[in-house]
């Protein structure tokens, strides 16, 4: 529920960003690009997610650790200029 809230709230926005500047008859293209790198950065953020977690002690300790350091990435991630 979290993460549908989430994507409906971030999507609009990276999809507008997408296409800003891109000329018309080239917007099929930037929508496609935009998608595949949604798809693409989820499946990566997944596996990198897993891959902390698995390094935990034992399975609590080692969501903790998943949760925290996606935390950090999201506080340290790029911010929006303008």
């Amino acid at each position: 529920m979290i993460s549908g809230i989430g994507q409906g709230l971030t999507f609009p926005a990276m999809t507008s960003a997408a296409l800003t500047g891109v000329p018309p008859h080239r917007h099929a293209v930037a929508g496609a690009v935009n998608v595949v790198a949604q798809q693409i950065g989820a499946s990566a953020g997944v596996a990198a997610l897993a891959s902390v977690s698995a390094t935990g002690n034992d399975q609590l300790a080692g969501c903790d650790l998943a949760y925290i350091s996606s935390a950090v990435v999201c506080g340290i991630g790029p911010r929006p200029s303008g």
